[in-house]
């Protein structure tokens, strides 16, 4: 069979006032050719070398608190919400560093984790579980909408490329129909990764919240490959290639809404797997011979190697005396001690803040922080 679907645009209904567009229930109708089962199988090749990884990685602590920060960085600078790497993960160590942007971060990467310990407990994304992770993600701001207005546009060129459903009732509804495609298998047999590429653009069309709903988004990708089984941790790296391609990103969510175009979508969002899985798996790679390295060298110079000191050093690229004394469970005289051998050591750079003291891992941070 050469055509697996049909094309299917959404329904524009008029208000009197603007075309809003009403997605139809998951999963629409849309052509996928054979020739195209190559992206596919690409991007879930990607994906599972990513996860085999991921699965044999020392301590998953390290890569929670440290690529779940790039995304929540890279997630957050999709809508112009900006810092940098050093002022993240300085705030990360602490939080008298903190700005607004960075504390956008910190929520962001909170929201990722407790939507993880979600599915982790029930294995289900339920609309619920979507408003609390929302709740933490933009505080205070995890209401349904209830009043019209809403409107989505391209935050480069602020073309608007969706009018969303306005009324509340459309609104509940469809993401009551979303819910159900999310987890119940028997809706739809399309591969979980085709399934991803429709919640995405369903959940951005339908735009729920009246902030934050771009970032949501990004987080149910994770989230939803947590789920299905195929990463064993929610640190795939997606924002990442949405930032690159940004102007694409909008125009396919468009030419999806207007013309039906679910196959160009579609074999957009399995490219990005694929990239972004080789790069977080290029990473990590760097990561865990990093850490054999440290490993090696401190247990042959310091008395106090621990491998949990070493799983300390790689969660926190910028790390504070009392991550030390309460990680191993020592006091801050003993920790602050340990840190200073490992700066005159030449493990750890000393950095002063104001008055205030970081430890510098300076290769780890190099590693997070370059573009692949």
């Amino acid at each position: 069979m050469e055509k697996l679907l049909v094309l299917q645009a959404l329904p524009l209904l008029y208000t009197g006032k603007m075309l809003v567009s009403l997605p139809p229930k998951l999963p629409p109708q849309f052509d996928f050719d054979k020739k195209n089962i190559s992206q596919l199988v690409a991007a879930a090749r990607s994906l599972g070398l990513l996860n085999g990884i991921i699965k044999s990685f020392p301590g998953p602590d390290i890569l929670l608190d440290t690529l779940i920060y790039q995304e929540a960085k890279d997630s957050n600078a999709v809508e112009n919400i900006l810092t940098t790497h050093k002022e993240m993960y300085q705030a990360k160590a602490d939080a008298r560093f903190a700005n607004k942007a960075t504390k956008e971060v910190q929520n962001y990467a909170d929201a990722v984790k407790h939507g993880f310990k979600l599915i982790s407990e029930n294995n289900l994304l339920t609309i619920n579980n979507i408003k609390a992770i929302q709740g933490i993600n933009c505080p205070g701001k995890n209401n349904i909408r209830s009043m019209p207005g809403t409107y989505v546009k391209n935050t480069r060129t602020d073309e608007i490329v969706h009018i969303p459903p306005q009324t509340k009732k459309d609104i509940e509804d469809c993401l009551s129909d979303l819910e159900e495609f999310i987890n119940d298998p028997s809706v739809s047999e399309l591969d979980p990764l085709i399934k991803l590429a429709l919640i995405h653009y369903q959940f951005e069309v339908i735009h729920p919240f009246y902030d934050g709903n771009g970032r949501m988004g990004r987080i149910l990708n994770v989230l939803y490959l947590c789920q299905q089984g195929l990463l064993d941790l929610p640190v795939l790296y997606l924002s990442r290639y949405i930032i690159e391609y940004k102007d694409e990103y909008y125009k396919l969510l468009k030419q999806v809404t207007e013309e039906g175009s679910w196959e160009e979508w579609c074999i957009w969002m399995l490219k990005g797997i694929e990239i972004t899985a080789e790069q977080t798996l290029a990473k990590i790679e760097k990561i865990k011979k990093l850490m054999d390295k440290y490993e090696q060298e401190i247990k042959g110079s310091c008395k106090f190697y621990s491998l949990d000191l070493i799983n300390l050093l790689f969660r926190h690229p910028y790390i504070a005396v009392h991550d030390i004394a309460e990680g191993l469970n020592c006091h801050a005289h003993t920790a602050r001690k340990y840190l200073n051998e490992l700066a005159e050591k030449n493990f750890l750079e000393k950095k002063m803040k104001g008055k205030n003291l970081l430890y510098f891992n300076r290769p780890l941070f190099e590693i997070l922080k370059e573009q692949d």
